[in-house]
């Protein structure tokens, strides 16, 4: 629920963000002279955040409808599964191809079962997943009256697949974050939209509550899949199906079982070896995950299918229904691309450099998430990318409103998220020691290790919060944000969240961060990691100067009219920054593919 407006002192009440800013009347905030898009220039033109929509007129500003819908989201309802799926029925003896046509000769297995003629690649593709004795199939959840794919052209409606590799319903990760969000603005539009996510039961359960909470029908289904581990011990892995409030198909692997199945020990090295080879000669646990993967694509018939992962990437290459689909890259960090100093920096991102670089090369699209990420690829790659900001919905509240702007100068704190080496964790633990007085706040993410948190809780004046899902919980403690980074970052959505809110933000120039900063001050100077790295894989960070970090901080905290100013002109340009993003510019860009063009 949007907060509202307290008298306390200490809770955040709205500023007024349109136009000429006042906070303090001797502190008036001009903006006419900063260029808003100096740093972040999309290869699209932009435009007002609202969507065009039949008879309305392109520059009506977004007004808020009673149900809290607005301009950005549209107000279309939820898709059923029947209308986000279509029909794909495979038989054992008959199974289906991309031109609609069967292959009934084949022999038969130990259970008298036909198997799939050997021209059949669909049939073949789907002939080693386990039977499913007691759940509902996969293929009976797809729509008897499903539209053929020829006519996407006719009726401008894509579909798209996306394959989420962050676990959980709705994890503290910014790349799963911007995933989603891609989406929903997708199927806000009245495209049909799936994802393969990893959740557990708990969290299916309560996201299918709250809907019906809301007097919606979650359709939930679930599929079972009978699989053994490397020990030969055999689990139930439940696929359970349900479209969430948003109206995206999830389709939502066990994460229980498939941490047992596929711990990431095995996990990283089984796709190595399906990279590398091919489906038949990978473990039974790497070829069960695969044919699942390319069933479900089967199913849900995209028009697209978009991803940050190898395992997808060639799933989708060798997929039978390939000529039918394009395949979407997206680049969330220089570590996951096969080439240039920073390549498999951080584990999973990136395994087989020499075979996913020619796959990439393929793609139809890649869309880099910064200009720096568009950069590096084109230096180190010859790699072409579409950069595009991400989705405006990515950077609203959770009621998917503009987010509130605080007014944080009575809080005392200094936030990090995410405090490790390669974010910067030593310009916080110097920025700590060099300023006693002043308290730090972190929040663990995915990139602190134990050790990383053991040396930040022997710091007095440092406290260590668990990861959140609520920003919220950030937003009411601190009063200034850091974002020290030293990797090459990609764009650093916390960043645009806590201006979004007229949280000052002292932010590193390391990679897309200066882009995120959007022109606002500060941006400081670091000396980035190279590459090179630690035995234990960790890169190996160089020595920073915090001399300006300190002054920079320090002045936020104990000059209140310096604050005063900087928060009312970062709340300001923030805002405008995002009205100024075109909230059609991923599905205009998906759309031009559908002429066979590569983008």
């Amino acid at each position: 629920m949007a907060r509202e407006p307290s008298n306390e002192t200490n809770s955040p009440v709205a500023v007024p963000v349109a136009g000429l800013q006042v906070i303090d009347e001797d502190l008036p905030l001009i903006t006419e002279h900063l260029d808003l898009n100096e740093h972040t220039k999309p290869d699209t033109p932009v435009s007002p955040l609202t969507e065009t929509k039949p008879n309305t007129p392109a520059n009506t500003p977004a007004v808020s409808s009673p149900n809290g819908t607005n301009g950005v989201n549209g107000d279309k309802p939820p898709l059923t599964i029947t209308d986000l799926c279509r029909n794909l029925t495979v038989e054992s003896s008959k199974a289906a191809t991309p031109d609609n046509k069967s292959s009934d000769d084949g022999d038969s297995d130990a259970n008298g079962r036909e198997k799939p003629n050997g021209g059949d690649k669909l049939a073949k593709l789907l002939a080693s997943v386990p039977e499913n004795p007691t759940g509902i199939s996969v293929d009976q959840l797809y729509s008897e009256n499903a539209i053929n794919i020829q006519d996407i052209e006719n009726n401008g409606k894509m579909r798209v697949f996306l394959t989420q590799t962050a676990q959980g319903l709705s994890p503290s990760s910014g790349g799963y974050k911007a995933n989603y969000c891609f989406l929903v603005q997708l199927a806000k539009r009245g495209h049909a939209c799936a994802q393969i996510c990893y959740a557990y039961e708990s969290e299916i359960n309560r996201a299918c509550e709250e809907l019906e909470k809301k007097g919606k029908d979650s359709q939930r289904r679930h599929e079972d899949v009978f699989v053994t581990d490397k020990y030969n011990k055999l689990h139930r892995f439940v696929i359970t199906m349900f479209v969430n409030d948003d109206g995206i198909l999830n389709i939502a692997l066990d994460r229980n079982v498939f941490n047992v199945v596929w711990p990431t020990k095995e996990f990283f090295p089984g796709i190595i070896e399906y990279l590398e080879g091919d489906v038949q000669n990978v473990s039974p646990q790497m070829r069960t995950l695969v044919n699942l993967f390319g069933q479900h694509i089967s199913g849900f018939r995209p028009t697209h299918v978009v991803f940050n992962d190898a395992l997808t990437m060639k799933v989708a290459a060798n997929h039978p229904l390939r000529p039918w689909f394009k395949r979407i890259g997206i680049i969330h960090t220089a570590e996951q691309l096969p080439f240039g100093p920073f390549s498999q920096g951080i584990l999973g991102h990136c395994l087989s450099p020499k075979f996913e670089v020619g796959m990439l090369h393929d793609l139809d699209g890649i869309w880099s998430v910064s200009k720096a990420i568009q950069d590096y690829s084109k230096k180190y790659g010859n790699l072409d990318t579409k950069f595009l900001v991400h989705s405006p919905l990515t950077y609203l509240d959770s009621n998917r409103q503009m987010p509130l702007v605080r007014y944080n100068i009575d809080k005392v704190a200094v936030g990090m998220v995410n405090p490790c080496p390669h974010k910067g964790m030593d310009i916080l633990v110097g920025l700590a020691k060099e300023l006693p007085d002043v308290k730090f706040v972190t929040w663990a993410s995915w990139g602190s290790e134990k050790e990383h948190l053991e040396t930040l809780n022997s710091i007095p004046n440092i406290e260590v919060m668990p990861t959140t899902r609520d920003t919220d919980e950030i937003w009411d403690t601190i009063k200034i944000l850091i974002a020290p980074s030293v990797w090459h970052e990609a764009w650093g959505i916390i960043v645009t969240e806590a201006q979004l809110r007229g949280i000052p933000v002292v932010a590193s120039n390391a990679g897309g961060l200066p882009e995120a900063k959007i022109g606002l001050p500060y941006v400081i100077p670091v000396n980035m990691v190279t590459g090179k790295r630690h035995p234990n894989g960790y890169y190996v960070v160089p020595e920073q100067d915090i001399t300006e970090w300190k002054a920079v901080v320090e002045g936020l905290m104990t000059n209140d009219r310096k604050y005063k100013r900087v928060a009312t002109m970062t709340a300001a340009v923030a805002a405008h920054w995002l009205r100024g993003l075109d909230p059609l510019a991923h599905e205009k860009w998906l759309l031009s593919m559908m002429d066979d063009g590569k983008e």
